[in-house]
């Protein structure tokens, strides 16, 4: 089974997309976070195959926090 974290300041559509990854074959959601901040703190201790970010969101965009993330695998 692979891990998924799901990264979206709406909680709403945070729920949403778990339905759907729940349903797919091989995906489990192991953490669903409101901020880029909490998702890169997560990606420091865990191991996860898949990241759904949001790329609009307040403080610090999606697409800093995935560049944080990905330096953080090396």
């Amino acid at each position: 089974m692979k891990n998924e974290m799901i990264v979206e300041d709406q909680k709403m559509v945070r729920t949403l997309f778990e339905s759907f990854i729940e349903k797919a074959n091989g995906y489990h959601v192991v953490a669903s976070l409101s901020s880029a901040y909490d998702s890169i703190e997560y990606c420091r201790n865990h191991e996860i195959d898949l990241i759904l970010m949001d790329v609009q969101m307040p403080h610090m965009d999606g697409y800093k926090a995935t560049e944080t993330i990905r330096e953080l695998s090396d």
